[in-house]
């Protein structure tokens, strides 16, 4: 370190620039706001700034124990507070005086860019990212460009991402890759796109696309998107590895149209992805005993009959809480939500499927992280 560490408060400080850069992160100072920023390989933007014991990795707001302050002319930082941002544990060993961090193999986290259903407007249809030092996986992506906004504030280059997942042909997953595709066709014109983009998806999907670009993309960007994409249609029980990790795709068995999820081991830890209808009994096999389950809560129990969740082939958050408590699944994420109680969602949403489940309710808000511990 270019200064040393120091303890304030019983929190070990270190200098931010140092401990980033050791990490392969580039670091910039602002010092009209005196905010700090680093941007890690991975895609993870954290800003800290002086005197506030707030930080924002990915825009994403995280309370520090500590605030950063600025001692001998550099950003000192809670170090707990930076490793932990990493998807990193850390010990302090008393008799040395010594933080010791420990990092798994790699730092997987799910990026909520959305977690609405097709009908809200303030929350963004769901989609989300997976992703890791390797790179980003896609899922879904959303009903319009906004998806490339939202790619933005997750600090994240849509020109990055090599994978993407398209799960069904309903409006609110797939019409975002169109202008993906818009923007994705121009760069291979100009020869600035190198890599093979792997899009996987169902036979249902791929002739959606198809069919849809040829009335809303011009022919000669489409033919560009044939050039440097590669379409991986799949196959019930297909598996890719996708930035390290291998994913089992599987047909959902969907009543409505054809939908497929995944199941992948990450960090050791079996994670399911359900798409957004009800999960069918076949399948209860499949997800008994996992450790993260990735399934839609289209309402309320108690506004069922409001938002008709059933006859729409969805659940309420007590009805999905319900089945995955008997599966004995440790950790439920609910998405696909209506908006309806804006800043309260969260908090009714998790009540009424905590109330039912014994293991951990996550809700997440739009842009949340989702670390796969």
């Amino acid at each position: 370190f270019d200064s040393q560490p120091q303890i304030v408060n019983g929190r070990t400080m270190v200098p931010m620039r140092a401990i980033f850069e050791a990490l392969e992160s580039e670091v910039s100072y602002d010092d009209k706001t005196r905010t700090a920023t680093s941007n890690r390989k991975d895609g993870t933007v954290i800003k800290i700034t002086a005197d506030s014991n707030k930080a924002y990795v990915n825009n994403v707001e995280k309370e520090l124990d500590v605030s950063a302050k600025i001692i001998n002319g550099r950003t000192m930082v809670p170090v707990r507070a930076i490793f932990e941002s990493l998807n990193a544990s850390v010990e302090w060993d008393e008799k040395t005086q010594t933080v010791i961090s420990y990092k798994g193999d790699t730092m997987n986290k799910i990026i909520m860019l959305g977690t609405g259903n097709g009908g809200t407007l303030d929350l963004y249809n769901t989609c989300f990212v997976i992703q890791n030092e390797k790179g980003n996986f896609l899922i879904d992506t959303g009903g319009s460009i906004e998806i490339i906004k939202r790619l933005t504030k997750s600090g994240i280059n849509y020109k990055t991402i090599k994978h993407i997942f398209i799960s069904h042909s309903h409006t609110d997953h797939i019409l975002g890759i169109f202008w993906l595709f818009k923007k994705i066709s121009r760069l291979a014109m100009h020869g600035e796109i190198s890599e093979k983009i792997n899009l996987y998806c169902n036979d249902t999907v791929f002739e959606s696309i198809q069919e849809v670009s040829k009335y809303i993309l011009p022919k000669k960007l489409m033919d560009a998107i044939y050039g440097v994409v590669e379409f991986k249609v799949l196959q019930d029980g297909d598996v890719y590895n996708i930035n390290g990790n291998e994913y089992k795709f599987f047909d959902i068995q969907a009543k409505g149209t054809k939908q497929f999820g995944f199941e992948s081991f990450i960090n050791n830890k079996k994670i399911i992805f359900l798409g957004d209808e009800t999960l069918n009994p076949n399948l209860y096999d499949k997800v008994r005993g996992a450790d993260y389950v990735m399934h839609e809560a289209f309402c309320l129990d108690s506004e069922e009959n409001i938002f008709h969740a059933y006859e729409k082939n969805h659940s309420t958050a007590k009805s999905a809480s319900e089945v995955m408590n008997k599966l004995e699944v440790k950790n439920l994420i609910l998405y696909h939500t209506e908006e309806s109680h804006k800043d309260e969602r969260k908090k009714l949403y998790t009540d009424e499927a905590q109330e039912n489940f014994s293991g951990n309710v996550i809700v997440p808000d739009d842009l949340e992280i989702i670390n796969i511990n």
